[in-house]
């Protein structure tokens, strides 16, 4: 039997009633990976599919999750990535998926529910994902109580459902109910942080032809655990492909949405390239703590090099060829240098730390060579608790790692004095974690490796406290639930005044003390209220009024579940539907509001309670002012020498300079983590004017303030976040054109998101609009589009996200 490795670390609270699942199977197209089994005479009117999928490769049409071995019926991805289903003898009755499937980041959970015999066509043939129905794109609806073609006494694959029609990527948890249509609560359940999550499902009925397959043993793959001995036959597959990778403790992968020409097969483990310096990042990011290992085993290495190790997850990632030299641990890279790593040439082992860090080239001992042709192991530790970093190197046939250190080798992880120190570089580009990269270039070779990030057994002795890359490793998120803090309220309008009891929005888990809500519908302009200013007090964001307006029929109350409106149009027109973005200010969110009069001094320094550097701050004028028309945003990290340039909330402008270093932050910028400067220029200190300033630092796992560079085309830059957002609002600060556009999964719940709100004029919602399509995912976000709102080549961009899950818990969207 297959030794299934054990993951260093204990699983997050994700699973209902503590329920975990413990093995998936990895199917891998190229090896015609499938399952089959040959059923008797079952329920066609009425049956139940359930599993637990995460994507592989991407790229390839006709994934099938489970089906007949003839092609006449089954559920599969499309080539457009929906989930779609043929359900009649050759080809009837077919369906069409609205929902596009592109995040391999994660798991989803597929609930297909069939019941002919329902007296409503459209609960005939139901589809769930993460307990959420799907809305068909188009369907042929089967006429009542009809025989469809599945569950008949023919063969059944998971899988495949022709010779090309094959499933790539992870399944776990398969189960078939036969005789009933289930709905996901029986194989799912909410935990209280509102992740979907597995539930235990041996005590369900399964049916004549109903089967579990838990993937328990490596030695029996297709073993049915459900007590009907519906055994299935493994095809293509092996005990090397039954891995801890599942639901409940996702582990990390090479990203197909992160890469540039490589080609990622094997559950997105195995990199080749016939390319220079192509190459892929990882699908989940380290933490800024921890002690980690990563084993690689490398191959057709002969004339070429191998370079891989850590990059910023900040926006710096591998977009294409020529970046990813950039991003290699190569003794001849020239800036950006943003890459920590390690390359491997026939005789040394190079080290580079970018910011300063000097490029150490560690030749082997007694000059032997690494290697001439065949596979090597690149194995990577990198210890961010003493901000150390090790590379080893060992033979297939060794039965250990040689480690180097910048004195060469003999180094040991577990003696922090031997590693490289990487305390520089990860001061300058490690804030938000680092992702594993691999970067293989090929002179005379098509170069190849199989990544290791603990899913399967690992080669060698993994040094003592290192951990594998996986949720259960990333720790207790400081916001489990960020619904807790950050909220999204959709409600239609009433055009009830207050005195008659306005319209009470009690959508809310908290009471909000920032509030900005638009209608949808109409060109009426942003409506933005805190706590600290007061209710029945507003400003429009767009600057069609230019300062504070009082009025008691806007937001008239926070309440302790929501908000009060009254008849304002701008909140409230009858039948009308509005959006409300909330938020609950302190330092655990990251949020802050600041009230304050302006007194035209120099260096002011002013109090706020973030408990961290603010990071972007959003200047309101609460009277009238010399320049009252705008709405300035300072984001001291990001925007040009910080000190100087700006943004205009209310316009579509480009990043501008005042000029004069000291009229921003003042001529000796101190912004720190209980207080933020001014300087003199009116528009955030004009003497005798009361201000609003809401302020923003990022929290792992809630909430991220960045930028990207845009590369103009469909296939966009993948931007890391480290949760599944639920707002992001993006700016292109390169040109002075563009709107503010923001995006959320309380308009747009699945794949793909175009519905566009523009924060800077009082347009309504522009919606189904594939201009701006992107993508939301349970990791971060990724243009799908080339608009130079979100995605010009070359243009800058800032974006303010805020999470629906952190990644540690998220499921894939």
């Amino acid at each position: 039997m297959f030794p299934v490795a054990a993951a260093f670390g204990n699983p997050p609270a994700g699973a209902a009633s503590g329920y975990t699942i413990a093995n998936s199977c990895r199917f891998n197209d190229n090896d015609n990976a499938y399952l089959y089994k040959t059923f008797g005479a079952g329920n066609r009117k009425t049956w139940t599919f359930s599993a637990w999928i995460k994507l592989g490769n991407l790229d390839i049409n006709y994934r099938t999750l489970f089906a007949d071995n003839s092609g006449n019926a089954g559920l599969y991805f499309s080539t457009s990535n929906t989930l779609d289903g043929i359900f009649g003898a050759v080809g009837a009755y077919p369906h069409v998926g609205t929902r596009v499937f592109r995040d391999p980041s994660a798991w989803y959970h597929i609930c297909l529910r069939i019941d002919t015999t329902q007296a409503t066509a459209g609960d005939r043939i139901r589809l769930y994902i993460n307990n959420v129905l799907e809305t068909w794109a188009s369907a042929s609806t089967p006429p009542q109580n009809t025989d469809l073609y599945l569950n008949q006494a023919v063969q059944h694959n998971v899988g495949k459902f022709s010779a090309s029609w094959l499933f790539d990527g992870y399944m776990a948890e398969v189960v078939f109910i036969d005789g009933q249509a289930l709905d996901p609560t029986s194989f799912g359940a909410f935990n209280a942080n509102g992740v979907w999550v597995p539930k235990d499902v041996s005590g369900l009925t399964y049916g004549t032809n109903g089967f579990h397959l838990d993937f328990a043993d490596s030695g029996d793959i297709g073993n049915d655990v459900s007590g009907n001995a519906n055994d299935f036959t493994p095809i293509g597959l092996a005990a090397e492909d039954i891995v801890i990778d599942t639901p409940t403790n996702n582990f990390a992968t090479l990203s197909p949405i992160n890469r540039d020409t490589v080609t990622l097969a094997n559950g997105n483990l195995y990199c080749g390239s016939a390319g220079w310096w192509s190459g892929a990042a990882s699908t989940m990011a380290l933490p800024t703590t921890g002690k980690w290992y990563i084993e690689t085993l490398v191959g057709n290495r002969y004339g070429s090099y191998a370079a891989q190790g850590f990059i910023p997850a900040d926006g710096r990632l591998i977009t294409d060829a020529a970046a990813a030299i950039y991003y290699g641990g190569i003794d001849y890279a020239t800036a950006p240098n943003y890459g920590l790593g390690i390359t491997i040439s026939s005789n040394k082992a190079g080290f580079y730390a970018a910011s300063g860090t000097t490029t150490f080239s560690v030749t082997q001992p007694n000059g032997g060579t690494l290697y001439t042709t065949g596979e090597i192991y690149i194995v990577q530790a990198i210890d961010l608790d003493n901000q150390r970093y090790w590379g080893g190197t060992a033979f297939t046939s060794d039965s250990e790692v040689t480690w180097f250190g910048p004195s060469g080798s003999g180094a040991d992880p577990t003696d922090p004095n031997t590693g490289l120190d990487i305390s520089t570089y990860l001061a300058t580009y490690g804030s938000y974690g680092l992702l594993f990269f691999h970067a293989p270039n090929a002179t005379s070779a098509s170069p190849y490796a199989h990544v290791n990030f603990g899913q399967q057994p690992f080669k060698f002795t993994v040094p003592t406290d290192f951990l594998t890359l996986c949720t259960a490793n990333l720790g207790t998120p400081t916001i489990a639930d960020p619904s807790a803090h950050f909220d999204i309220a959709l409600y239609t309008g009433n055009g009830t005044a207050i005195g008659s009891g306005g319209n009470e929005i009690s959508d809310l888990s908290f009471r909000p003390d920032l509030v900005w809500i638009k209608n949808r519908d109409a060109s009426d302009y942003h409506v933005f209220a805190d706590s600290v200013t007061g209710a029945g007090k507003y400003q429009a964001i767009d600057t069609s009024i230019e300062f504070l307006t009082t009025d008691a029929e806007s937001i008239a109350s926070f309440d302790a579940d929501g908000f009060t409106v009254g008849n304002n149009v701008a909140v409230n027109t009858n039948t009308e539907d509005y959006v409300a973005w909330c938020w609950k200010k302190g330092a655990i969110s990251g949020v802050d509001v600041v009230n304050y009069t302006g007194d035209g001094n120099d260096n002011r320094a002013i109090s706020h309670s973030l408990g961290a550097t603010p990071e972007f701050a959003f200047f309101m004028y609460r009277e009238a002012a010399t320049y009252d028309a705008y709405k300035f945003v300072v984001m001291p990290t990001i925007l040009g020498t910080g000190a100087t340039n700006y943004l205009d909330f209310g316009s579509p402008g480009a990043e501008n300079s005042l000029g004069s270093a000291g009229d921003w932050l003042g001529t000796v910028p101190d912004w720190n983590s209980s207080t933020f400067s001014v300087g003199t220029y009116a528009g955030v200190n004009e003497s005798g004017i009361d201000m609003t300033t809401v302020l923003f630092a990022s929290v792992e796992g809630f909430s991220k303030i960045g930028s990207y560079t845009g590369n103009g085309n469909a296939d966009g830059p993948f931007v890391w976040c480290g949760f599944r957002p639920a707002y992001i609002l993006i700016k292109n600060i390169t040109s002075g054109a563009e709107n503010w556009n923001l995006r959320d999964s309380s308009r747009s719940p699945s794949n793909v998101i175009d519905d566009v709100i523009y924060s800077d004029t009082t347009n309504f919602e522009q919606t189904n609009n594939s201009t701006f399509n992107l993508d939301m995912l349970s990791n971060g976000f990724k243009s799908r589009a080339s608009h130079a709102s979100q995605n010009a080549s070359g243009n800058t961009y800032i974006f303010i996200a805020f999470a629906e899950h952190p990644f540690a818990y998220a499921r894939a969207r």
